[in-house]
């Protein structure tokens, strides 16, 4: 492996012989997304590896939805269980499982040759911004998903609210959209997708 210390070691000559290259030391939100956002720049998603819980801290910087959010966006390699006894049924493990089996069952299919789409290029690490948006679609524009993670403190003009227009849709086809955050579900045409987009909040 690549271990590119959040990618400042990431030359094309050392990503020449290895198959993946590491976030590790950007483990934590929301340096943690920002990272992956930048690399999938010029790496393809399936090559970029990310240490969930990597950093002992990790947990303290986000909520559990938004820390294991991010790992649906690179290759995750999970770190930090605790010890072999310890309780399985907490919140903790449930989400954990059903975050590896959206990745497994959903995701890692779109991943492994994603279109990407990067609605906010251009934020870096330290950057003001006030959300990191990525999107991944297959190619055939059958599915796709899209992670839209608040950055800021609300001090901007969105007034908290986002307006997301996919561009891995095909505006004859009608998807079903799933809103994680909120466990709701809809049909909706590609072409409303693109033109109306959704107004994330």
């Amino acid at each position: 492996e690549d271990c590119a210390g959040g990618g400042g070691r990431s030359d094309l000559g050392m990503l020449s012989r290895f198959h993946y290259a590491c976030e590790s030391d950007w483990s934590v939100f929301p340096y943690s997304i920002r990272a992956i956002n930048a690399l999938s720049l010029f790496l393809p998603p399936e090559s970029i590896c990310y240490y969930h819980n990597h950093i002992q801290h990790a947990h303290q910087t986000a909520d559990l939805d938004a820390h294991l959010r991010v790992t649906l966006f690179a290759l995750p390699i999970f770190v930090g269980f605790g010890a072999q006894g310890a309780d399985r049924s907490t919140v903790h493990f449930q989400e954990t499982r059903r975050y590896i089996g959206l990745h497994r069952g959903f995701c890692r299919p779109v991943l492994h040759q994603a279109r990407v789409f990067h609605h906010t290029p251009d934020i870096g690490l330290f950057k003001a911004a006030e959300w990191c948006v990525l999107e991944y679609a297959a190619g055939d524009c059958s599915r796709g998903y899209a992670g839209i993670f608040r950055l800021g403190s609300g001090q901007g003009q969105d007034r908290g609210e986002y307006l997301f227009r996919p561009g891995g849709v095909d505006p004859g086809r009608e998807y079903t959209v799933a809103l994680d955050n909120r466990r709701r579900q809809f049909r909706i045409s590609g072409h409303e997708l693109m033109n109306t987009g959704l107004r994330i909040r």
